[in-house]
Protein backbone atom coordinates (compact mmCIF):
# COMPACT_ATOMS: atom_id res chain seq x y z
CA UNK A 1 0.00 0.00 0.00
CA UNK A 2 1.29 3.37 -0.76
CA UNK A 3 0.46 6.72 1.09
CA UNK A 4 1.41 10.33 -0.02
CA UNK A 5 2.24 13.04 2.47
CA UNK A 6 1.10 15.80 0.46
CA UNK A 7 3.00 18.52 2.17
CA UNK A 8 5.81 16.95 1.12
CA UNK A 9 4.87 15.31 -2.12
CA UNK A 10 6.36 12.36 -1.38
CA UNK A 11 5.19 9.30 -0.95
CA UNK A 12 6.32 5.85 1.14
CA UNK A 13 5.49 2.71 1.45
CA UNK A 14 2.82 1.88 3.90
CA UNK A 15 4.34 -1.93 4.80
CA UNK A 16 6.41 -2.56 7.23
CA UNK A 17 9.90 -2.67 5.03
CA UNK A 18 10.45 -0.96 1.58
CA UNK A 19 11.62 -3.33 -1.17
CA UNK A 20 15.54 -2.61 0.47
CA UNK A 21 14.82 -4.22 3.25
CA UNK A 22 14.43 -0.71 5.61
CA UNK A 23 11.71 -0.12 7.73
CA UNK A 24 9.14 2.70 6.97
CA UNK A 25 8.70 5.67 8.80
CA UNK A 26 6.16 4.51 10.32
CA UNK A 27 8.31 0.58 11.63
CA UNK A 28 11.03 3.61 12.24
CA UNK A 29 9.00 5.47 14.63
CA UNK A 30 7.59 2.62 16.87
CA UNK A 31 11.61 1.00 16.62
CA UNK A 32 13.08 4.19 18.45
CA UNK A 33 10.09 4.81 20.79
CA UNK A 34 10.35 1.16 21.67
CA UNK A 35 14.38 1.60 21.78
CA UNK A 36 13.70 4.18 24.72
CA UNK A 37 11.34 2.90 26.40
CA UNK A 38 8.36 5.28 26.07
CA UNK A 39 4.44 4.66 25.63
CA UNK A 40 2.65 6.12 22.48
CA UNK A 41 1.27 7.86 25.36
CA UNK A 42 4.12 9.46 26.55
CA UNK A 43 5.43 10.70 22.72
CA UNK A 44 1.91 11.29 21.88
CA UNK A 45 1.64 14.22 24.87
CA UNK A 46 5.27 15.22 23.81
CA UNK A 47 4.36 15.88 20.82
CA UNK A 48 1.13 17.52 21.23
CA UNK A 49 -0.84 15.04 19.14
CA UNK A 50 -3.73 12.08 20.14
CA UNK A 51 -2.85 8.51 20.82
CA UNK A 52 -4.75 6.70 18.45
CA UNK A 53 -3.54 9.27 15.66
CA UNK A 54 0.34 8.23 16.96
CA UNK A 55 -0.86 4.46 16.27
CA UNK A 56 -1.82 4.93 12.55
CA UNK A 57 1.63 6.73 11.84
CA UNK A 58 3.69 4.10 13.54
CA UNK A 59 1.30 0.98 11.54
CA UNK A 60 1.82 3.05 8.20
CA UNK A 61 -2.11 4.09 7.83
CA UNK A 62 -1.30 7.75 7.88
CA UNK A 63 1.32 9.86 7.71
CA UNK A 64 1.86 13.29 9.34
CA UNK A 65 2.54 16.42 7.88
CA UNK A 66 6.61 17.66 8.16
CA UNK A 67 5.49 20.13 11.46
CA UNK A 68 3.73 17.30 13.42
CA UNK A 69 6.51 14.57 12.07
CA UNK A 70 8.93 17.08 13.52
CA UNK A 71 7.22 17.14 16.85
CA UNK A 72 7.59 13.15 16.96
CA UNK A 73 10.91 13.76 15.94
CA UNK A 74 11.47 16.00 18.67
CA UNK A 75 9.52 13.71 21.19
CA UNK A 76 11.71 10.69 20.30
CA UNK A 77 15.04 13.21 20.54
CA UNK A 78 15.75 13.03 16.66
CA UNK A 79 15.36 15.29 14.06
CA UNK A 80 13.23 14.91 10.79
CA UNK A 81 16.03 14.25 8.63
CA UNK A 82 17.54 11.25 10.56
CA UNK A 83 14.06 9.56 10.51
CA UNK A 84 13.56 9.67 6.64
CA UNK A 85 17.04 9.33 5.85
CA UNK A 86 17.10 5.72 4.06
CA UNK A 87 13.68 5.85 3.18
CA UNK A 88 13.12 4.83 -0.31
CA UNK A 89 10.37 7.59 -1.71
CA UNK A 90 8.09 6.27 -4.83
CA UNK A 91 7.91 8.42 -7.39
CA UNK A 92 4.71 9.02 -9.33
Amino acid sequence: MLKADRSTQIVYRGDMHTATGDPNLGARLRSLRLDQGLSLKAVAEQAAISVPYLSEVERGRKLPALDMLARIANALDTNVTKLLRGLEPYDN
